[in-house]
């Protein structure tokens, strides 16, 4: 059984800690609970796909905390992705962007891309910060199966891989982000989440977003 703290101050040390040493860590977000690891600590990625049960060639979202952690993973940032940016960072908005060499392939599932999301739960947003370096996560399901904002909904096969649990109640809305791929122009709506695609339009200019044609992400 993992270890459960509360989503309180004093834990936050200790879920950087956990995360710093390769482990496992469930804790929330401003959506649904996630889970994560280290992003450059790869025994640590390669265990969450296991837990997870998700396939390899599926890509994870990088979880930071400002806007330096944003310029050490990408290679550009196009201007009316800036425009997003300000408008719903920090948010449940998850923006694709052509990666820097640094992020690791593992975590990217051997593309030149990365999703990038800037946590908004102030717990969470705290650990990145202690931490040092983004997490590398997605939503605490098995593939396939719902995502939850309630810790008490989580299932307990899950609960029982991780190290560290960090319980906040119910932490989100319980809808998944919003990803939209900006590293193409016009950009590509990969999946629509919690916000739409009728808030994102007034911060694209005269672009029309076009449709994902591929599985849409999980989130």
């Amino acid at each position: 059984m993992a270890r459960v703290l509360p989503a309180v101050a004093a834990s936050i040390p200790a879920a950087a800690e956990v995360f710093r040493t390769g482990g496992i860590v469930i804790f929330p977000t401003e959506t649904v609970y996630g889970i994560g690891a280290d992003l450059h600590n790869s025994e640590g990625v390669r265990r969450l796909f296991a837990v997870k049960l998700r396939a390899i060639n599926q890509p994870l979202l990088v979880h930071c905390c400002n806007m330096r952690q944003l310029a050490e993973l990408v290679t550009d940032v196009p201007v009316f992705a800036r425009r997003l940016m300000h408008r719903f960072w920090p948010g449940p908005l998850s923006l694709v962007f052509k990666k820097h060499p640094s992020v690791p392939t593992l975590v990217t599932a051997g593309r030149d891309t990365v999703g990038i999301r800037m946590v908004a739960h102030d717990f969470t947003c705290a650990v990145i910060g202690q931490l040092n370096s983004p997490i590398a996560g997605t939503s605490a399901n098995y593939s396939g199966r719902p995502a939850t904002a309630c810790f008490c909904r989580l299932d307990p096969d899950i609960v029982n891989q991780v190290d560290l649990a960090i319980d906040a109640g119910e932490c989100g809305t319980g809808f998944p982000s919003t990803v939209l791929d900006v590293s193409v122009d016009p950009p590509v709506l990969i999946r629509e989440g919690a916000v739409s695609l009728s808030e994102l339009a007034p911060y694209l200019g005269s672009r029309t977003v076009r449709q994902n044609q591929a599985r849409p992400a999980e989130p």
